[in-house]
């Protein structure tokens, strides 16, 4: 039985409170219902390669549909 979700992949700043002047990033991905809610939460990557992979692998995933 398919399901429909959105993939949702932010771009997220992360600081070392030892290091304020250093700046991390990384990807946050949520999977999102047709009405806008959650499935479950988050999950975080290293990178946005990280997050294509899983799309392709788990989900059939081939391009993104939408950028903002």
């Amino acid at each position: 039985m398919p399901i429909e979700a959105i993939a949702l992949i932010k771009k997220e700043t992360k600081i070392d409170p030892r290091r304020p002047g250093d700046k991390g990033f990384y990807a946050s991905l949520s999977l999102l219902n047709t009405e806008g809610k959650e499935y479950g939460l988050p999950r975080y990557f290293s990178g946005f390669p990280e997050v294509g992979d899983l799309l392709k692998r788990e989900a059939g995933a081939t391009r993104p549909m939408e950028t903002m």
